[in-house]
């Protein structure tokens, strides 16, 4: 089978193609938006298997490439994120996030593949928390509007809304990598804003589980952790880490986009590990 990783180098991205590729007997391609020269420094990459200069809103090229490969899973990680700068060109972030996913879904319709997108818990307000997947999207922000419209959820598509957590290989603007880069600081740990997120890791080891053993699931699920507040989750990272950080306890910010993964878990029998045995 081949699997094919649209944003190979993103958070999600790479550590689906480190899992998988150790892990999965199948074919894994992956494509990136620089050159092949800049990845080949990580030392995770296959040359061949990879398809690099890859811009989504070209979406020819991708289509292209599609043809051209024939992928039997479609893994779409691309995103434009909170922190990253193309969040101010609003067309172009209403494209990607909002549009891509179903130009790929419409390819993926006519020639029998499976497409697996990833959402957010950013599609909610934080207002009430604990939401399910018949919530209704409540966010504010052109971020969490956008991956909502992204979502695809019709035909034999995947759409799994998971906040995660993990290592980047570029860029590090996320909340693991922007606290590792901290030392002999202060930071403030925002104690009443909830967060039910995952690991990267733990959340390649259920995409390899739903292409393995459920590869029918289709529609909207939510893949979320144990609920703890972002003071508890940087406190918890803190004590194994020398970093000398003081993590002042902030409680003006108050939001919860916690998230119910009942439905997943009665799907696939997912059993949320706890944060220890994610991080450590």
């Amino acid at each position: 089978m081949k699997i094919l990783i649209l944003g190979a180098n993103g958070m999600i991205g790479h550590q689906l193609w480190k899992y998988l590729s150790f892990e999965s007997s199948n074919q894994i391609y992956g494509t990136v938006r620089k050159d092949w020269q800049f990845y080949s420094q990580f030392g995770i990459y296959t040359k061949n298997n990879l398809f690099s200069n890859m811009d989504a809103v070209n979406f020819h090229s991708f289509e292209k490439l599609f043809n051209d490969l024939n992928p039997q899973v479609i893994l779409n990680c691309i995103g434009i994120t909170l922190r990253k700068t193309d969040l101010k060109d609003s067309l172009k972030t209403i494209e990607v996030n909002g549009v891509f996913p179903h130009k790929i879904q419409n390819w993926c319709h006519k020639n029998n593949s499976k497409l697996i997108h990833f959402s957010t818990d950013c599609v909610f307000d934080g207002q009430s928390g604990y939401y399910n997947e018949e919530s209704l999207p409540s966010a504010k922000d052109i971020y969490g509007k956008t991956k909502f419209l992204g979502e695809v959820t019709y035909g034999n598509a995947l759409t799994l809304r998971t906040p995660v957590i993990g290592p980047e290989l570029e860029g590090k603007t996320e909340l693991l990598e922007w606290f590792l880069g901290q030392k002999n600081t202060k930071v403030k740990g925002f104690s009443k804003v909830i967060y039910s997120g995952t690991t990267t890791l733990n959340l390649s080891k259920e995409i390899y589980n739903i292409i393995q053993n459920h590869p029918s699931l289709c529609g909207l699920y939510h893949i979320s952790g144990p609920e703890i507040s972002k003071f508890d989750l940087l406190t918890m990272i803190n004590k194994y880490i020398d970093n000398k950080v003081d993590i002042e306890d902030f409680s003006e910010i108050v939001s919860n986009k916690s998230l119910d993964c009942s439905k997943y878990s009665l799907a696939t029998n997912y059993i949320p590990p706890s944060w220890e045995d994610m991080i450590f």
